[in-house]
């Protein structure tokens, strides 16, 4: 979903990437469009490579701390990965923070997450997933990690996959 948020940016917006040292990788991208005052800010590196957002970022307390000082330069911030899914950390930035927090919660079923990993295998030329234990725990987690934003303050939005740009773009006032 994010990439195909990247693709409606490079039509008609600048995605321009931020680094720090000592990192290769961008460590986000500060995202204009025209008309909208506020920098939407994407926190993680979005190449060529399957992974990508904050799962190319591997420190928790880095992505935390990135995300509350991008938010303190004024800027709307927009992430995502399995890396981020943390119990404690997601649910203190949501106390941290002055403005409304969005969890964007696709519904999509765990056969289909794992058609989509074998289909991204297959393209690699990988073999189908064989044992699926860890792909299940992280549909739970993913589950699990929208409850407890919830109960942390964030409003949660649910929404297919088909739907999910037009609905991230409506949270973004797009």
């Amino acid at each position: 979903m994010i990439r195909s948020f990247l693709d409606w940016v490079d039509n008609g917006g600048v995605r321009k990437p931020s680094y720090i040292d000592g990192r290769k990788d961008p460590m986000g991208y500060d995202i204009l469009l025209q008309g909208r005052k506020r920098t939407i800010h994407l926190v993680g590196a979005y190449g060529d490579a399957v992974t990508a957002g904050c799962d190319t970022i591997r420190d928790v307390v880095q992505v935390f701390d990135y995300i509350q000082d991008q938010h303190e330069a004024g800027k709307d911030i927009l992430y995502e990965g399995l890396f981020v899914m943390n119990m404690t950390r997601g649910p203190e930035l949501v106390a941290r923070v002055d403005t409304e927090v969005f969890v964007l919660q696709l519904t999509v079923t765990l056969a289909t997450c794992i058609a989509g990993i074998d289909s991204r295998r297959e393209v690699r030329g990988a073999k189908a997933l064989f044992n699926k234990k860890n792909t299940k725990g992280n549909y739970v987690r993913a589950v699990n990690y929208c409850d407890v934003m919830r109960g942390a303050g964030a409003t949660v939005v649910r929404a297919r996959r088909e739907e999910a740009l037009k609905v991230l773009l409506g949270l973004l006032n797009l």
